[in-house]
């Protein structure tokens, strides 16, 4: 009883003791979004027990005495216990779905599960991604012949094709490549808001038609940009 975590806790707190993430998909990969969780349980050593989390809990419940001598020495050398959070985890279902959005699958969601026992809580975060989409058709439009004449320069090295999935990071490396390559170039008034992406949706179909758009920002002085 003196390693409990409960001596920490209000009558409303629990500490959360697990984080899972799961999927019924087939090749996909749940674990790889575990970045985007917000709230994590006390740190295992080798995987097995929350040693850091003991040592904290040897020391004394808040109060003038517990804060001193021995039972500073515990706090400062554990781990205080994580209280469960609901807001944390309300933000990182968002941002699960959002992540898995972005790579592609434009309607995924997140399903969130908890389970508490007396003053502990797991939580399990059931991702369901959905089909992904591809991009179907892909062109460019400029607003200028000359930098339509420098980007087919090196227009094979672009990150982009057709038939890959509709991968948003991966379209806003590809603005950042294009930027780069024609700064390289001596465009040095250039930056990442002259370029913008259109993408178009058909409904029952999983391919999307994109269209990157090289525009003058609004208020750029022409005479200096190109």
């Amino acid at each position: 009883s003196a390693c409990s975590c409960k001596k920490f806790l209000t009558a409303d707190q629990a500490v959360l003791t697990e984080v899972r993430l799961t999927t019924a998909e087939q090749n996909f990969k749940a674990a790889s979004y575990r970045p985007y969780v917000r709230q994590e349980p006390n740190a295992k050593w080798f995987t097995l027990a929350k040693v850091p989390l003991g040592i904290y809990c040897l020391s004394k419940a808040d109060s003038v005495k517990g804060n001193r001598g021995f039972s500073k020495v515990l706090r400062k050398i554990g781990e205080a216990p994580v209280v469960y959070d609901s807001l944390q985890t309300a933000a990182t279902a968002d941002a699960i779905a959002n992540a898995m959005q972005s790579a592609g699958y434009l309607h995924a969601y997140v399903q969130v599960n908890t389970a508490q026992k007396k003053h502990k809580k797991k939580v399990e975060y059931v991702l369901h991604p959905g089909a992904r989409h591809y991009i179907s058709s892909l062109t460019q439009t400029f607003d200028s012949d000359s930098m339509r004449s420098e980007y087919d320069k090196d227009a094979l090295a672009s990150l982009l094709r057709k038939g890959m999935p509709l991968d948003l990071n991966k379209l806003s490396d590809e603005r950042t490549r294009v930027i780069r390559a024609l700064r390289t170039r001596g465009y040095y008034y250039l930056n990442n808001d002259y370029i913008s992406y259109d993408i178009d949706t058909v409904r029952g179909s999983l391919g999307a038609a994109v269209a990157m758009r090289f525009n003058m920002p609004q208020g750029t002085d022409s005479l200096r940009a190109y």
